[in-house]
């Protein structure tokens, strides 16, 4: 089931799944739970909003879950607030450049990998950098 509406608790879970994200945004963020049995299982926390023209945005994700809370849709769902309602033209994430599991479930969703940011998550810790593009989102409708 989907949570939503409690931005600060999903926000407080995904975090403390991702070694290396730190501390939730404090502010102007939003963050979308997947639910079973009345706990958390997953979610996304979107932060970091950027206008980049008249009618283009993207925005920043931070995911985290249990195996199998990815269904589809729960995809569409978690696709369809960026893309959607926010009008985003893309969303973009950052994964350990170790952490080949999040890569490899970020590439199966539609994320690409598009470069690398050196000391991403402090000294010695790369990030890469991953993206999505609407118009090649999959799990959304035009």
């Amino acid at each position: 089931m989907i949570l939503a509406g409690q931005r600060e608790r999903v926000a407080a879970w995904v975090a403390s799944r991702i070694r290396d994200m730190g501390e939730p945004p404090a502010r102007d963020y939003e963050a979308i739970g997947v639910t079973r049995d009345g706990r958390i299982i997953g979610g996304v926390i979107y932060a970091e909003y950027r206008e980049m023209g008249p009618g283009q945005c993207d925005i920043r994700t931070h995911w985290a879950g249990e195996p199998g809370w990815l269904i589809r849709a729960t995809l569409r769902v978690l696709f369809g607030y960026p893309f959607q309602q926010l009008g985003c033209i893309r969303v973009t994430a950052l994964t350990s450049r170790g952490n080949k599991r999040a890569l490899g479930i970020s590439r199966r969703i539609g994320f690409q990998i598009e470069g690398c940011v050196r000391d991403g998550f402090g000294a010695g810790k790369d990030a890469l950098l991953l993206g999505m593009l609407r118009r090649e989102c999959r799990w959304i409708g035009d």
